[in-house]
């Protein structure tokens, strides 16, 4: 699945933003100063947009918004940052439990959409991991709004829905990687 296709996907636009937002600080940082006052309002309202777990439409809207705007800069500036292997070599890096979960969400969607009249068990693995995926990501943030608040069984919890995402989260990349290869 191409960076502009994951710019289109729901999941896929919370997956590319946290990227774009990183190419965008390391770019402003090497423009003049004149330059990188015109980057820093996007900068900051990417990071004002991506500060919460929350997905809420008019805010989904606005990121779209501010996305594409970054994505024009970089390529026009930056065509090599546009390129699929280079979002996934920052992903594997750099990205958070939370952009990964929103990309392998977005790529089982694309394979589902792409192999829709078949019926095999991967498959269905896939459409089960992705339920499974998202519940257990929202669950994750309730439980991290808990152990915030100073729950002391909080903590514990959390690790292990971690424990239990990365899991899943394994299984369904090593599903992506044999459709890939097909």
């Amino acid at each position: 699945m191409d960076l502009t296709a994951l710019l289109k996907h729901e999941h896929g636009l919370w997956a590319v933003a946290p990227y774009l937002r990183d190419w965008l600080l390391s770019f402003a940082a090497s423009v003049s100063e004149s330059a990188r006052q015109d980057f820093d309002p996007l900068g900051r309202a990417l990071d004002v947009l991506l500060a919460d777990d929350s997905q809420e439409a008019e805010k989904a809207l606005e990121l779209q918004h501010v996305v594409d705007q970054v994505w024009y800069q970089a390529q026009l500036h930056d065509p090599e940052c546009c390129k699929n292997d280079t979002f996934r070599e920052w992903l594997v890096q750099r990205g958070d439990m939370r952009t990964r979960v929103h990309y392998v969400i977005a790529v089982i969607d694309h394979i589902q959409s792409a192999f829709v009249s078949s019926v095999t068990t991967e498959i269905q693995e896939l459409r089960s991991l992705r339920k499974a995926l998202l519940a257990n990501w929202r669950m994750l943030c309730d439980l991290r709004q808990l152990s915030d608040s100073g729950s002391p069984e909080g903590s514990a919890t959390v690790a292990a829905v971690e424990d239990n995402l990365l899991m899943m989260f394994e299984r369904a990349t090593a599903l992506i990687r044999m459709y890939e290869q097909t």
